[in-house]
């Protein structure tokens, strides 16, 4: 069996050790010394050899899914049936710890059954695995011998793994107000600091699938016509239902369809038409492009490096219809006319990174997401103005103007694995 030679190499190899018990080969094989207790012995240098040439053309694993191991084939091509060896590279060789058999492939990944008679060690994320040759189950010439797979169906890899994100961040922004009247012309904001909250979750039992929360507010001053501050606040917040594909492209592109509906309350104290309080509400579609480097749920034994990229994003969304309406705050009832509507749209570019404290309880994993957006309203009034402006005139009917927002956002949270979906599982 042609195996047979590479698992042999690999477990001399796995064999040799600092204080090793066996013997240590010279240019000759009766030259072989056999290593006393409390010797130390040197790798023989064909023997490094081949170790690095091994490990230079292994696999990495990727990770634990459902009881099977999954493999990163860096876009080789493997098929079901084909034996693959897991080790791990230490300092003196290699640490040879199971071996299992391609169940199926798909998306770069190779799902792995292990053979639980040979299992030394259960391969975990960034151990080594190498493909051996397929088994030949029976000679062309006895037809009797060969193995009947018509009905095998191989079992699909599993999604991916569920998780739940809570964080909390710091939002910096400008806001803008490009308006054919005095309504809201002094809409602006050169720089206003808000708090902001993110949760996320996606079941483990309909992994495609997720749900997210979004939100800031704060307060910051504007100014009347007569450049006198006023109080102003503003409150934003957006749920968004996700589905998430399977990773393409070698396992690293994951595209993301988003269906959103967002509200956006603004208040102010302002007593003329140069800040107006208004509520904008919406339903938009959405797109994310995100390249991942690592799992969703990225875990690691290190102690340092304990952090890892896990993505950069891009996000575009466009809101078809915006719902805009003028509202009385307090003694302030300057509307510019009946419900409003337009459109909006938005996108922004971001990066996530994991820090991983494997000795923390329960939460180990951490979150940071940074990024940079833009979102910009186009709203048309109609029907005359309500409530006293400033100048005779009024406000003209049906008001034509733009809001543009830019900004940046920086949070840090927690993210866990769905403990929700495992609780609820059989353990049958």
């Amino acid at each position: 069996m042609r195996l047979r030679p590479i698992f042999l190499f690999l477990a001399a190899a796995a064999s040799v050790a600092p204080r090793a018990a066996l013997a240590v080969l010279g240019d000759k094989p009766e030259e072989a010394v056999r290593a006393k207790p409390g010797d130390t012995q040197e790798i023989n240098p064909f023997l490094k050899e081949s170790i690095e040439e091994t490990v230079k053309r292994s696999l990495r694993v990727d990770g634990e899914q459902a009881g099977f191991i999954v493999v990163d084939t860096q876009g080789k091509v493997y098929t079901p049936g084909t034996y693959v060896l897991f080790f791990r590279k230490t300092e003196v060789g290699l640490d040879m710890m199971a071996r299992g058999e391609v169940q199926s492939v798909e998306a770069g990944m190779a799902l792995v059954k292990l053979d639980l008679e040979e299992i030394i060690k259960v391969p975990a994320e960034d151990d080594l695995a190498v493909p051996l040759a397929s088994p030949s189950f029976a000679s062309e010439e006895n037809e009797e011998e060969k193995l009947d797979v018509s009905g095998f169906d191989p079992p699909d890899i599993p999604g991916d793994p569920g998780y739940i994100h809570i964080g909390l961040g710091y939002f910096n922004g400008d806001l803008s107000t490009d308006s054919d009247t005095s309504g809201n012309a002094y809409k602006i904001v050169p720089g206003y600091r808000f708090s902001s909250m993110i949760v996320e979750w996606y079941p483990e039992f309909i992994w495609r699938w997720g749900l997210e929360w979004e939100s800031y507010s704060g307060v910051f001053p504007t100014s009347t016509y007569y450049r006198e501050d006023a109080v102003t606040d503003q409150s934003y917040s957006k749920i968004t239902v996700n589905y998430r594909f399977r990773r393409m492209f070698g396992g690293k592109f994951r595209p993301t369809l988003r269906l959103h509906y967002l509200v956006d309350e603004f208040r102010t104290t302002n007593p003329d038409e140069a800040v107006i309080s208004s509520d904008y509400v919406s339903l938009g579609l959405g797109v994310r492009f995100a390249w991942e480097f690592n799992s969703v749920v990225w875990t690691t034994r290190r102690l340092f490096p304990f952090m890892s990229l896990h993505r950069i994003y891009l996000d575009g969304s466009f809101y078809p219809l915006v719902s805009a309406l003028d509202v009385e705050n307090g003694d302030v009832a300057v509307l510019r006319g009946t419900e409003g509507s337009g459109s909006a749209m938005e996108w922004r570019v971001g990066v996530t990174g994991f820090l991983y404290f494997y000795w923390i309880p329960f939460l180990k994993r951490w979150e940071i997401d940074a990024h940079y957006g833009v979102m910009k309203y186009n709203l048309a009034f109609s029907g005359q103005q309500a409530g006293d402006t400033l100048f005779p005139e009024g406000l003209a009917p049906n008001t034509v103007t733009s809001e543009s927002y830019t900004y940046w956002s920086v949070s840090v949270g927690v993210r866990l694995d769905d403990f929700i979906c495992q609780f609820l599982k059989p353990t049958n």
